[in-house]
C-alpha cells in the first residue's frame, strides 16, 4: 500500500498540470487541440536543451522551457487556429488541423533530437522517508511543485481580473465580447498558461523517467481520460481525475502487471463514458459529436 501511495501520487503530479492545462484551454475556446501531446513533449525537449546544450541548472532551464512552450502554443494559436476560428469552421475541422499541426511538432522534435530517449542532467538525490512514503528530493520537489502550482492556478480562476475574464469568456463569450472584453486576448493568456502547464508536466516526467519525441500521442491520450474521468471543461475535475487515473494506473502496474497500466486508464475512460459522460464532477458536453466521430473514423 506505501508503495502505491508513493508511485500514485508521482503520476498524479505527472498528468495534474497538463490536465488542468488542457482543461483551461477547452473551457475557455470551447474547441478540442490535439497539439497538445505534442506540445507536453516539446516542453520537456526545450527544457532538455536548456539543461544538456547549455548547461543551465535545472530550474532556470524549466523556467526558459515554459517561457518558450507558451510562445509555441500563441504561435499556433495565431497562425492556425485564430483564422480558422475567424471563419466559423466547423469543429471537425480545428480538430483535424491541430492533429496536422501536432503531427508537424512531433517530426519538428524527431528531426532534431532523435527517436532515442533522453534523461535531464540533474544531481543524484537522496531518499527521505515522509511518514509511509518513501521519496528522493527530487520526487518531493515534484508532488510539492505540482500541487503548489495547481493551487496557484485555481487561485488566479477565483480572485484575479485575468481570472474573472476567462470565467466569463467560457460562460459567454458573446457577451463577454458585447461587454468590451477582448476575447482574443483572452484566449491567448489561456494559452500561455495552458502551455507553460504542459511544459511543467513534460519536465516532470523527465526528471521521473525519460522523454522521446514521439511520447505526446499516449501522454495526450492519458489526459483525456483524466479529464472524462473528472469533467472535460472542469477545472477540479481535471485534478480529480488525473488522481483517480493514477492511481488506477499505478494499482494495476504493482497487482497485476506494468505494460497493463495504460489499459487501466482506458478502460476507465470507457467506463465513465458508458455511465456518467459528464464525468464524476460534472462538465459542459462541449462539441462531444465532433471528437468521439473523430475517433470513430481513426478506427475504421
Amino acid at each position: 500500500m506505501d508503495e502505491l501511495l508513493s508511485y500514485g501520487l508521482l503520476t498524479f503530479a505527472t498528468l495534474a498540470l497538463p490536465s488542468l492545462g488542457l482543461c483551461l484551454a477547452i473551457k475557455v475556446t470551447k474547441y478540442f487541440n490535439l497539439t497538445y501531446g505534442d506540445i507536453i513533449t516539446a516542453g520537456a525537449f526545450l527544457t532538455l536543451l536548456c539543461n544538456l546544450t547549455f548547461g543551465f541548472p535545472m530550474i532556470i532551464s524549466l523556467i526558459i522551457g515554459m517561457i518558450f512552450t507558451a510562445a509555441l502554443g500563441v504561435f499556433l494559436h495565431k497562425t492556425i487556429f485564430k483564422p480558422l476560428m475567424d471563419l466559423k469552421v466547423n469543429p471537425l475541422i480545428l480538430l483535424v488541423v491541430s492533429l496536422g499541426a501536432g503531427f508537424v511538432v512531433r517530426n519538428l522534435i524527431l528531426i532534431g533530437w532523435g527517436p532515442q530517449p533522453f534523461q535531464f542532467s540533474i544531481p543524484l538525490a537522496r531518499a527521505k522517508h515522509i511518514g509511509p512514503l518513501f521519496l528522493t528530493t527530487n520526487q518531493i520537489f515534484i508532488i510539492l511543485t505540482c500541487i503548489l502550482v495547481a493551487v496557484g492556478v485555481f487561485l488566479m480562476l477565483r480572485y484575479t481580473q485575468l481570472g474573472r475574464l476567462m470565467r466569463a469568456t467560457s460562460d459567454n463569450p458573446e457577451l463577454s465580447e458585447i461587454r468590451g472584453i477582448s476575447i482574443e486576448r483572452v484566449y491567448v493568456y489561456t494559452w500561455i498558461i495552458a502551455c507553460a502547464l504542459a511544459a511543467m508536466g513534460g519536465v516532470f516526467m523527465g526528471i521521473l523517467g525519460t522523454i522521446k519525441s514521439g511520447m505526446g500521442g499516449g501522454v495526450l491520450v492519458t489526459i483525456f481520460a483524466c479529464l472524462i474521468v473528472g469533467g472535460i471543461d472542469n477545472p477540479y475535475g481535471a485534478i480529480f481525475g488525473a488522481l483517480i487515473i493514477a492511481f488506477a494506473m499505478e494499482a494495476t502496474a504493482i497487482w497485476i502487471s506494468p505494460p497493463y497500466k495504460v489499459m487501466a486508464a482506458y478502460l476507465l475512460m470507457i467506463i465513465i463514458l458508458l455511465v456518467k459522460p459528464s464525468g464524476l464532477l460534472g462538465g459542459e458536453k462541449i462539441q462531444w459529436k465532433y471528437f468521439l466521430g473523430f475517433l470513430r473514423s481513426r478506427q475504421s
